[in-house]
């Protein structure tokens, strides 16, 4: 009886601390560090990634590289991961080209810095190394750096004060303090690019000025830019938030919606909240107007899959009529940034691969084709810096 008495008291005292014991990942899935690196060995290591043509659209793609090789190389050097040192060089080597081009061509991207998102994903990509890189780098690459940061910048903020809209008389500014739209009632630019660059902003508030002292959002000098862009996208979304959720069109003479470019609209939603609301860390999600909207773009695209079972390239409505049937739900993986695992559950659930594939969903949608391969690199780097895990 005393034996049996010991075994009960055994089994109650391991049961109470397996249940006060921190919940670990399940097994079928891997932190975002994890599946980063095996997308980083196989592209960047083992394949020729870096040597291939990233010039589109103003080397927006390099700058994609860039900021991920940045948040990889950091988490590398911090976990003393084997690749750490390959990392490093690789973000040295992707610095490098970026410069030379951009030093080049200095004109060509002042002039056309909201032609298309090159030059806002530099400027992220920027802002990232100086953040995390930059006692790793040599003063010359340093200098580099800074040269990206401080012209991409200006050139973006020069555009949107000063520049006018297509055939209009006003500026980008103007356009968007006013919530001016065209006569289809949509944006009169491409709105992805503005929100990008109003992302940028934000990230740029909440890693940098805070680290120098800016204490509260409402200190740092472009802090009126993040909100109004941030509700100028939500004054051209459509839907709600309770049943269908949020999507807008493309913007321009576009009446449409776009799955690639209304994911980088949710992305730059969740870092405008980040630049208006300062949170403990970057993985805390700010209790923010524009979280609540970037969240709701998910829910809108999760509306359009559960019509159809798969994201149309171009839709309208919430795909109520299909412009452009191709297969586009890898392009979402730039949702990751607003920090939440449900979404990025769902995204591997709706990208999981046929066959016998047993590893992380978005290390197979990086091994598409070269968009794909982006978009998912653009995911791991939101999802490193948030903490997430991708499925198995």
């Amino acid at each position: 009886m005393k034996k049996l008495f010991i075994m009960f008291i055994t089994v109650v005292f391991f049961a109470s601390v397996q249940m006060l014991t921190p919940a670990k990942a399940a097994a079928s899935t891997v932190s975002a560090f994890e599946a980063s690196k095996l997308v980083f060995n196989e592209h960047f290591v083992a394949g020729n990634h870096l040597g291939t043509d990233h010039s589109t659209s103003h080397y927006m793609r390099l700058a994609i590289d860039i900021g991920f090789l940045s948040v990889y190389t950091s988490q590398a050097k911090n976990k003393n991961d084997a690749t750490y040192a390959t990392a490093l060089a690789k973000l040295n080597q992707a610095i490098d080209t970026l410069y030379t081009d951009v030093s080049s061509n200095a004109n060509n991207y002042a002039n056309n810095a909201f032609q298309d998102p090159g030059t806002a994903q530099i400027f992220t990509a920027s802002i990232l190394v100086k953040k995390f890189n930059m006692s790793d780098l040599t003063a010359t690459r340093q200098t580099r750096v800074n040269y990206l940061y401080n012209n991409t910048k200006s050139w973006l903020n020069n555009t949107y004060n000063n520049k006018l809209v297509n055939n209009m008389t006003q500026t980008f500014r103007q356009v968007v303090e006013s919530q001016t739209t065209n006569a289809s009632g949509d944006a009169p630019f491409s709105v992805n690019i503005v929100a990008l660059y109003g992302g940028a902003l934000a990230l740029d508030s909440d890693f940098l000025f805070k680290q120098y002292g800016v204490n509260q959002p409402t200190d740092y000098p472009f802090r009126n830019n993040i909100a109004n862009i941030g509700n100028y996208i939500k004054a051209i979304n459509f839907g709600n938030y309770t049943t269908e959720g949020r999507l807008s069109h493309v913007g321009s003479v576009r009446n449409y919606v776009d799955a690639g470019y209304i994911s980088w609209h949710g992305k730059g939603l969740a870092l405008m909240a980040h630049g208006t609301v300062y949170t403990p860390s970057f993985a805390t999600r700010p209790s923010s107007v524009f979280m609540t909207e970037a969240d709701a773009i998910a829910k809108g695209f999760q509306t359009v899959y559960s019509k159809h079972n798969y994201i149309p390239e171009q839709f309208y409505g919430f795909g109520s009529s299909v412009k452009v049937s191709t297969n586009r739900s890898q392009w979402l993986y730039p949702l990751t940034w607003t920090g939440s695992q449900q979404t990025v559950n769902w995204l591997d659930a709706i990208n999981r691969p046929s066959g016998s594939y047993s590893g992380p969903v978005i290390v197979a949608v990086a091994r598409q084709d070269t968009q794909a391969l982006h978009r998912a690199i653009e995911g791991l780097t939101g999802a490193m810096l948030k903490g997430l895990y991708f499925n198995q």
